[in-house]
C-alpha cells in the first residue's frame, strides 16, 4: 500500500487562504487578459427581495451594516441596489446614504426600470448612480411593450436615460437577457446611449451591465448566443471600464 506521510501540523496553505483577508491567486503566469481590478456590486436590497419576503427597513439597514464591515478597506464591494417602490425602501435608502456620506464603504445606488416614469422616483433621492432595466432580447423588447419591437423598447430607454443624465444621476444600464440579445439591437442601443450621453461630461457616462439573466453564457469558443466571452469582447470596442457582467 501507499503510504500516506503523517504532518506534524495541518496544512491550510494560509498564503493562498488567509484567516483575516480574501483568498489570494498565485498565478504562475497570469492571464494577459485579466483585468487589473474587479469587484462586487451588492444586490441583496433589490433581487435578494424579490425570491421571498421584502425586507423591512431596519433589516436592509443591518444588512448594509454587516456588508460594511465584511468588506472593509478591501473595495470588494463598492456599490449597493436599493428598490424605491416602498416607503420602507425609501427609508433604507437614506439611511444608507447617511452612512455612506458618515464614511461607510459602500455606495448606495437606486435600481429602477428603464422608464420616464420610474425616473421620476430617484430625482429627489441624493443618489448620484442608478441602475436602470433594460431587458435586450426580443423575448423582452416583442413581448414587453405595445405593440412591441426593437425600436420602441429603445425609444422608451434612452427616453429615461436622458431624463437620469438631466437630473444629474449616472445611469447604469442593466442588459438583461444579453445572452439571447441580438447585436443588431445591442450595438446601436449602446452606440445611442453614448452619443446622447457625451454632452453630460464623463462623471456622468454611463454604465453598462452585460447580464446573463438565464445563467446559460458558457465562456471560451462556445459560438453566439451562449458564448458570453465572445460576446464581452465584441462589446469591448463600445466600452472597457463602463461594463459590468452579472450572472
Amino acid at each position: 500500500m501507499f503510504t500516506i506521510p503523517e504532518p506534524n501540523e495541518p496544512e491550510y496553505f494560509l498564503s493562498s487562504f488567509p484567516r483575516d483577508a480574501f483568498p489570494v491567486y498565485e498565478w504562475t503566469e497570469r492571464p494577459a487578459t485579466l483585468p487589473g481590478e474587479a469587484w462586487t456590486t451588492e444586490t441583496t436590497h433589490r433581487d435578494g427581495q424579490q425570491g421571498g419576503l421584502p425586507l423591512s427597513t431596519e433589516q436592509s439597514l443591518k444588512i448594509y451594516d454587516i456588508l460594511c464591515r465584511f468588506t472593509g478597506e478591501s473595495g470588494a464591494i463598492r456599490q449597493a441596489e436599493f428598490f424605491v417602490y416602498r416607503p420602507s425602501d425609501r427609508a433604507a435608502l437614506q439611511g444608507a446614504l447617511e452612512r455612506y456620506r458618515g464614511g461607510a464603504p459602500i455606495e448606495p445606488t437606486t435600481w429602477i426600470r428603464a422608464t420616464a416614469k420610474d425616473v421620476v422616483l430617484i430625482g429627489s433621492l441624493g443618489v448620484r448612480e442608478t441602475g436602470m432595466l433594460a431587458s435586450a432580447s426580443d423575448y423582452h423588447t416583442f413581448h414587453k411593450f405595445k405593440p412591441g419591437g426593437r425600436n420602441q423598447a429603445a425609444q422608451t430607454y434612452l427616453e429615461a436615460l436622458k431624463m437620469t443624465l438631466d437630473a444629474g444621476i449616472r445611469p447604469r444600464l442593466h442588459l438583461e437577457d444579453a445572452t439571447r440579445a441580438p447585436m443588431d439591437f445591442m450595438r446601436p442601443f449602446i452606440e445611442n446611449a453614448q452619443e446622447i450621453s457625451a454632452a453630460y461630461g464623463p462623471e456622468l457616462r454611463p454604465k453598462f451591465r452585460i447580464c446573463d439573466t438565464m445563467g446559460l453564457g458558457l465562456a471560451g469558443g462556445c459560438k453566439l448566443p451562449d458564448g458570453y466571452t465572445q460576446r464581452l469582447r465584441r462589446h469591448q470596442r463600445y466600452f472597457s471600464r463602463q461594463r459590468r457582467t452579472h450572472g
